[in-house]
């Protein structure tokens, strides 16, 4: 340790260092869940606000008269410039429609709980 940072520990009092181990074992254990909690609540709110416009593309869709299985792979394809995953989901949410295919098979990296 440098010589610069021993003279600070040692002059700093035992009760000290004590709050200040205590402060940051606080930030270290609630931080990266604050900051996960975070993400995920505006990774939630940005696909909220971006739904309502894929269903009426997929409605806009059907009733134009593609089935549903096309209607979600168009509407998941030319979701480009909206939350990222959102057209992914549509994308692997089409992969359990295809024909031939029990909804049951894994969708991606070997899930195989067919939700």
């Amino acid at each position: 340790m440098p010589a610069f940072f021993a003279d600070k520990i040692e002059a700093t009092s035992k009760l000290r260092l004590l709050q200040i181990a205590a402060i940051g074992a606080g930030v270290g254990f609630y931080g990266p869940g604050m900051w996960l909690y975070s993400r995920i609540k505006a990774r939630k709110d940005k696909i909220s606000k971006a739904f309502p416009n894929a269903l009426d593309l997929v409605q806009i869709s059907v009733e134009a008269g593609l089935g549903f299985d096309a209607a979600i792979n168009r509407v998941g394809n030319e979701l480009g410039a909206w939350p990222r995953k959102l057209p992914m989901n549509f994308c692997c949410s089409n992969l359990k429609f295809r024909p031939g295919g029990t909804g049951k098979r894994p969708v991606r990296h070997g899930r195989t709980d067919g939700h």
